[in-house]
């Protein structure tokens, strides 16, 4: 840093560092700071550097604004933010998301993250059965979501030819080829003092994106004020 110009207002050669009169924004490089802190490199190499007190190892590589190394930060467009270690870029965070090892592509960029419970509904053919308990949970990594849900009616009366299906899940589902007809397996299945689980195995299959049909021998099985217990855990791709 040079010689002092003016220690009243907190400047100093403005190649050098600057301090507003205010002492709020500091400036690098630059007379006018436009932020708390604003660092102009006019090389365009290596904006902030972070090291250890000798010198090594670089704690922070750079905050640089070509693709050459470090990280570059631009709220304002879409320049990613990329992480390296020995020059190998191992993941960036752009507009579409989070890639890795290089990985530029949209489709592959990891963009959300969440954890959550919905409100789980049973209906045979109408509206949605009267409910005794219920529980919804759900995880959703990128397209993938796992679902797990529970409802149970100790004394519930149903009719008709319809499958069982559930409905009310917080993202709707891809359907068809092209998620391979997908499902995830029954659980619990209680008609009446039956437990169906125990004899056939049962799914709830993707015939829709917004709702799981119950697939099995059992499926259509009615109920006359007796229990009702139903449940499914799985993966599933989503729309």
């Amino acid at each position: 840093m040079t010689q002092a110009r003016d220690l009243a207002d907190g400047k100093f050669d403005t190649d050098t560092l600057v301090v507003d009169a205010a002492n709020n924004r500091v400036g690098v490089g630059t007379a006018s700071p436009a932020s708390s802190v604003n660092v102009v490199d006019t090389s365009s190499t290596a904006n902030v550097r972070l090291e250890s007190g000798s010198g090594t190892p670089v704690i922070l590589q750079t905050f640089a604004s070509t693709s050459a190394g470090g990280a570059f930060v631009d709220v304002n467009s879409d320049h990613p933010l990329v992480f390296r270690t020995n020059a190998t870029e191992r993941a960036r965070v752009t507009n579409n998301g989070l890639t890795f090892n290089g990985d530029t592509a949209a489709a592959n960029a990891l963009d959300d993250y969440e954890e959550g419970t919905w409100t789980v509904n049973i209906k045979k053919g109408g509206s949605a059965l009267a409910v005794g308990t219920r529980y919804g949970n759900y995880v959703k990594v990128g397209k993938l979501l796992w679902i797990s849900f529970y409802w149970l009616n100790t004394s519930i009366s149903t009719s008709g030819s319809s499958d069982y299906t559930v409905e009310g899940m917080p993202y709707n589902v891809d359907l068809g080829a092209g998620s391979g007809y997908q499902f995830v397996p029954s659980g619990y299945f209680n008609i009446g003092s039956t437990n169906v689980f125990n004899s056939e195995p049962h799914r709830w299959q993707a015939n829709a994106t917004d709702k799981l049909t119950m697939y099995g021998a059992s499926s259509t099985d009615n109920v006359s004020s007796a229990l009702l217990q139903l449940h499914g855990a799985g993966v599933l791709q989503i729309a």
